[in-house]
């Protein structure tokens, strides 16, 4: 049966890592997926590329801030029209 390693283990006297497909026997395979280290992996399938496939967009994703974060968010109020009330105006 061909698993996917998830934590490094010892697989048929093998070291094995995070990440490597095996082929091992059946008992062993269900052992190491009841124990968490591996998941069973689909069997290799040979792709044949036709055409170049469209490039990934470039936009960076933003990075989220930290809640705890020591710098202070300063709000960009340029675009916004300024909306002050004098103490001296009477409505």
């Amino acid at each position: 049966m061909r698993i996917e390693i998830l934590r490094n283990t010892i697989v048929d006297l093998q070291q094995v890592k995070v990440g490597d497909f095996v082929e091992t026997d059946l008992r062993s395979a269900l052992l190491l997926i009841g124990i968490k280290k591996a998941i069973a992996a689909p069997l290799p399938q040979e792709v044949i590329v036709t055409t170049e496939p469209d490039p990934l967009p470039t936009n960076p994703i933003p990075k989220r801030r930290k809640a705890n974060d020591s710098q202070p968010r300063i709000q960009d109020l340029s675009g916004e029209p300024a909306s002050c009330i004098s103490p001296h105006s009477h409505s």
